[in-house]
């Protein structure tokens, strides 16, 4: 393609993103981009048509491990390759911060693109929705305070087996609701939720067991009102998560393909009851 460009992404492109996102139905709000730009302001990319935006992807890097979102690229312009630009721009940056390890969520259109460039599929990434009326929990959570932000850190990159410790920090400024469970002193779980277009999505939900989740599901859940639309993402190999939503009557919904780019796969911990969302883990 001639008078093609690749640059970094900027908050003034976030309209643009959100355009992409809304047309392909998932939903994504405009937090989702301010995150992603407040953790990693030089890991997102426009494709550009002279100055006309015509893709986009988007990475976040922790300290061991990357993940990939986002690639989006408008109907005119498909099947001519920028997709793999994209990718490729991506993969590079992050192999310049030294990381090896590249996770990313995969919807079936775009299995083969990844395929070649070296991802390989490890799970079923699970997709639950439903309404969460009168659940009531073993445990009552309180809300994240700042003061909690260290412990949480450190229970999370025990869970998670990388340091998230800037990206929670974060996610507690945007998300719209946060709670935890201490017990002596030990936190046992927390769990967060987003405002998406028609409804709310659970997670990150971190938690010790099923019981200690489902507790944190249900005070988050008191937010809203019985109308409210809840999805959550987990994946396949976790089954104390899959029977939890089930018992919760949630339906699954068409999943997606987790993927690695790594020599080394290092299955998540099964206390990952929900992710926050395929673009970031």
């Amino acid at each position: 393609m001639s008078n093609l460009s690749l640059r970094t992404m900027l908050v003034s492109d976030i309209d643009f993103a959100l355009r992409q996102t809304s047309r392909e139905g998932w939903g994504v709000p405009r937090e989702a981009f301010e995150l992603c730009l407040a953790h990693d302001p030089d890991g997102a990319f426009i494709a550009q048509q002279g100055s006309e935006p015509i893709g986009l992807v988007t990475t976040t890097c922790y300290a061991a491990t990357a993940w990939i979102g986002h690639l989006i690229v408008s109907p005119d312009y498909r099947y001519r390759g920028l997709g793999e630009s994209l990718m490729n721009r991506a993969i590079q940056h992050i192999r310049n911060k030294g990381i090896e390890c590249i996770w990313l969520d995969a919807d079936p259109p775009g299995i083969k693109l990844y395929q070649r460039l070296g991802f390989t599929a490890v799970n079923d990434s699970l997709r639950y929705a439903g309404r969460l009326r009168s659940i009531v929990g073993d445990q009552r959570p309180r809300p994240v305070e700042p003061s909690d932000l260290a412990d949480l850190a450190d229970f999370d990159r025990q869970h998670v087996g990388d340091d998230r410790k800037a990206m929670l920090t974060l996610m507690l400024q945007y998300a719209n609701k946060s709670c935890l469970i201490r017990e002596a002193g030990n936190i046992l779980g927390y769990g967060m939720t987003w405002l998406y277009d028609g409804g709310v999505r659970l997670g990150p939900i971190v938690a010790t067991d099923a019981a200690i989740a489902k507790s944190i599901i249900a005070s988050l859940a008191q937010y809203y009102d019985d109308t409210t639309a809840f999805t959550v993402g987990v994946l396949a190999s976790n089954a104390l998560a899959i029977a939890l939503y089930e018992t919760l009557e949630m339906q699954r919904t068409p999943a997606s393909f987790r993927m690695i780019l790594s020599a080394n796969v290092r299955q998540p911990s099964g206390q990952i009851f929900a992710m926050a969302n395929g673009a970031i883990g």
